[in-house]
């Protein structure tokens, strides 16, 4: 039977269109179409207090999600959801030096009724805590920081002992501390666990900022903020407590 070109494009088309179809339901199946984000991310190094969470970029069957996720080594906790952002909070602290191994196994469904194809697997190890302290308690402050297993102290800030205190996020990722200003005010800065990226996120100028303190999430930071009085420079007036 001879055929046309006609009938040859037809059937290329339609061949096209069948493997396209065909690659779509994979896909839609896939891992890669279901999850944006873990944390922590595979290979990374968390806390002792470290969340474990995935973003989804599907509505989830909140239900299904919870039969379907594991940790080994096993750890009790509790499920909340950011939208579409699973949270697992452990109930005690994860142990230092481990490496935890998280599943979303395969079969959990979506609100569409799609069912995950095949397993979503990744690591995170916990580091060992750090200790973070002021020294000298006098002049020249500064922030420092020490292994619990000793070892040689790191300094994080070189402010020219103008730190007055701080207050380190749950994870233990960032610090945030209050810096004395020349007008002898105080604004919040945050740095990294190792001292790098410092940034001002509170301009408080003649006012005094001091005291951060992290909300359990890291998402808030609430500080006692004292504003300026008088003529007098380093008079403040009644504190208050604001957040950021």
């Amino acid at each position: 039977m001879k055929i046309e070109k006609f009938d040859r494009l037809i059937l290329i088309i339609v061949a096209i269109l069948f493997v396209a179809i065909g690659g779509l339901s994979w896909w839609s199946h896939h891992p890669g179409s279901w999850i944006g984000r873990v944390y922590p991310e595979d290979g990374e190094v968390t806390s002792v207090h470290g969340r474990i969470g995935i973003q989804f970029l599907k509505d989830m069957q909140t239900g299904s999600v919870t039969d379907h996720l594991s940790v080994d080594p096993h750890v009790e906790g509790s499920i909340e959801w950011d939208g579409r952002t699973m949270w697992f909070i452990p109930i005690t602290n994860l142990i230092p030096g481990k490496t935890y191994r998280v599943t979303l196994s395969a079969g959990v469904e979506s609100q569409n009724q799609q069912r995950l194809s095949r397993d979503y697997v990744w690591t995170f190890q916990v580091r060992k805590p750090d200790i973070v302290f002021i020294s000298p308690v006098g002049s020249l402050r500064e922030l420092w920081k020490i292994s619990t297993d000793g070892g040689q102290p790191l300094q994080l800030t070189n402010t020219g002992g103008k730190i007055l205190d701080f207050g380190v996020s749950r994870v233990g990722d960032q610090i945030a501390y209050s810096l004395e200003t020349s007008e002898k005010g105080a604004d919040i800065w945050v740095i990294d666990r190792n001292g790098q990226n410092a940034k001002m996120i509170v301009e408080c100028t003649k006012a005094r900022c001091s005291e951060p303190a992290w909300s359990p999430d890291g998402q808030y930071i609430a500080y006692v903020r004292e504003d300026s009085v008088g003529t007098g420079v380093g008079t403040f007036g009644p504190p208050h407590v604001w957040t950021v």
